[in-house]
């Protein structure tokens, strides 16, 4: 036996849902309904990964000692429109639920068109009713 390159997929694909909407309509749904909501994190402290330095030398570099908050970014993407972007939210820290629905309330669903269909990934579901 050899050692080989793994290919992963995703454990909640299911092969049988994929066909079926397929046959369905993804042939007749139209690509520009499709409106993509996502979140990254990153840390701003302009930390340097690599440093240069004459070959056989040791790099010295410095690096912030208080890394400070991460700042995670909501974001719309129209993938079939010149604009490609929408409206976009950045706040220090992790996304809170009542971050996420100030920015469903107040950025995403004004800017919505009808018909148009929003794509969410790992999306968890309310546990309790909005007070």
């Amino acid at each position: 036996m050899e050692p080989k390159k793994r290919s992963v997929g995703a454990s909640e694909r299911d092969e049988f849902l994929r066909a079926v909407w397929r046959a369905m309509g993804a042939e007749t749904t139209q690509a520009e309904r499709f409106v993509f909501v996502d979140e990254c994190s990153t840390n701003v402290s302009l930390r340097p990964l690599y440093a240069w330095s004459p070959r056989g030398e040791r790099a010295h570099c410095s690096a912030p000692r208080n890394w400070g908050k991460n700042v995670t970014l909501l974001c719309m993407l129209c993938s079939m429109t010149l604009s490609a972007m929408g409206p976009s939210l950045a706040v220090e820290g992790a996304t809170t639920r009542a971050v996420f629905e100030a920015y469903v309330e107040e950025a995403l669903v004004p800017s919505l068109h009808p018909e148009q269909v929003v794509v969410m990934d790992n999306l968890l579901r309310p546990t309790r009713e909005r007070g």
